[in-house]
């Protein structure tokens, strides 16, 4: 018969061997994906750009039409204005901080506020 300390010990040497294995599965899958696409970018960095360019298009398509059928088309909007807002307010908040124009630059981040709030109370109004 095996000592509990033999079995705790294969046990652990068991663990030891499946994280092992793991990790070179995992590593040979990430040199089998990486590799390819690295030596695609570094011949052809036009037509790998465009690739994945085309891919990140077709994704956020995808995404929206899902978004756009998954809330129907009143929530949709709603929401793509809402991000529409912050994601400009906070672009011309940063530029024209960044320009040192600080005043203008509080009052983008003002207005940028006051429409997110707007639009916000207008929502619930209907």
């Amino acid at each position: 018969m095996k000592s509990s300390f033999s079995k705790g010990l294969s046990k652990v040497a068991y663990s030891f061997v499946k994280i092992l294995l793991l990790a070179l599965i995992v590593l040979a899958a990430g040199f089998g994906l990486v590799y390819p696409l690295w030596k695609w970018a570094t011949l052809s960095p036009k037509t790998y750009t465009f690739f994945i360019f085309l891919l990140l298009g077709g994704l956020l398509c995808y995404g929206l039409v899902r978004a756009f059928i998954k809330l129907g088309k009143r929530e949709f909007f709603f929401r793509a204005l809402k991000i529409l807002i912050l994601a400009g307010g906070i672009f011309l908040t940063l530029w024209l901080l960044f320009s040192l124009h600080r005043l203008f630059a509080l009052l983008s981040l003002a207005g940028t506020v006051v429409l997110f709030v707007l639009l916000q109370a207008g929502k619930g109004s209907r």
